[in-house]
């Protein structure tokens, strides 16, 4: 198999692209309270570039990653407010890593506002990003799958 074969179509590492960049956008701006419009420049100017050759794309689907960033950016206190109640017993928000945190704010906002993007390709994208970022990729899996049992009941019964 040659190294061009190994790799997902373009759209599809695309999309995986916009939502590592968004991650690394919301997890950037997490860290340094910057400004959302200070926190993009920078993320465009140190970290877009790598992102886009990692996944040997010429660019993300920029859609998809407004979407996210503005999406999480202006929901998140409904997004935490959807997530919290999942935690296990004796867990906080505050107690949950800056990556996992926004991790499951990204794929709580898609599963919610993106319905055409299918919810078991939701979870399964940002397990597996999770496990790149050594967070707790099960606990990821297990929110993100009861997320989507609520918001998208019918579609996971189906599935």
């Amino acid at each position: 198999m040659t190294d061009k074969q190994k790799f997902k179509p373009a759209a599809v590492r695309k999309r995986t692209g916009s939502r590592l960049a968004a991650l690394q956008f919301c997890y950037s701006r997490q860290m340094s309270g910057d400004s959302f419009a200070h926190t993009l420049d920078g993320f465009r100017t140190s970290y877009l570039d790598e992102i886009l050759k990692q996944l040997t794309i010429k660019k993300i689907d920029e859609e998809h990653f407004t979407a996210l960033i503005t999406g999480v950016d202006t929901e998140t206190d409904r997004l935490d407010g959807q997530i919290e109640p999942l935690l296990r017993q004796g867990w906080t928000m505050a107690r949950l890593g800056t990556h996992e945190l926004s991790i499951l704010r990204l794929g709580c906002y898609e599963l919610q506002s993106l319905p055409h993007i299918p919810a078991l390709a939701i979870i399964t994208e940002y397990a597996a990003i999770a496990e790149e970022f050594n967070a707790d990729t099960g606990f990821i899996n297990a929110v993100l799958d009861q997320l989507a049992r609520h918001l998208r009941a019918i579609e996971m019964k189906a599935g």
